[in-house]
């Protein structure tokens, strides 16, 4: 498995338990620029967020944010079932941002009462809300639409993964999409 960031120095050499724990160590730590790169490592060196399971129930809300983080980038239909209980069960809003975003990504509809309960917050959480009802086909396509406007200018890639879904589901056409 590929454990290089500049993509030159790669092996394909397994990371084990432990070499794990040590980059969610690094994903969750308290300095934003160590935190960072042990996202970014944990990104490259995970296949699929089913890896990532086995450690939702961290007692550490940075690192539960950092896990759904990096598993809203790798999906894994296996890991639905742990995601979505992990994030049901969230209390620490930045956390459960985050959840909402890897079950977007992972195009699981099940949190779908939950995120309408969340939607008229104010900041992260709200706007977290809309946009995991917009990525899971719950909004209406100019509803839709209208969230992928609004985070265009702070969040390209949610922006586009709202615009990736509603192509998908056929509600626009790239030339729309364009347009727009």
């Amino acid at each position: 498995m590929p454990l290089a960031l500049d993509g030159e120095r790669t092996t394909d050499t397994a990371l084990d338990r432990e070499g794990l724990g040590e980059l969610i160590g690094l994903a969750g730590h308290a300095d934003a620029s160590v935190a960072r790169f042990g996202i970014a490592m944990l990104t490259r060196a995970c296949r699929t967020s089913s890896e990532l399971a086995p450690h939702l129930a961290s007692p550490s809300a940075t690192v539960r944010t950092a896990l759904f983080t990096v598993a809203a980038k790798r999906p894994d239909r296996k890991a639905c079932a742990p995601l979505r209980d992990a994030v049901l069960a969230e209390k620490d809003e930045r956390a459960l941002a985050a959840g909402l975003e890897a079950l977007a990504a992972h195009a699981d509809p099940a949190a779908d009462k939950l995120a309408r309960s969340l939607m008229t917050h104010d900041g992260g959480l709200g706007l977290a809300a809309r946009t995991y009802l917009a990525g899971v086909g719950a909004l209406g396509p100019a509803e839709a639409w209208e969230i992928a406007r609004k985070t265009l200018d702070t969040d390209g890639a949610r922006a586009a993964a709202v615009i990736q879904a509603e192509l998908a589901r056929n509600r626009r056409t790239p030339a729309e999409a364009e347009a727009e």
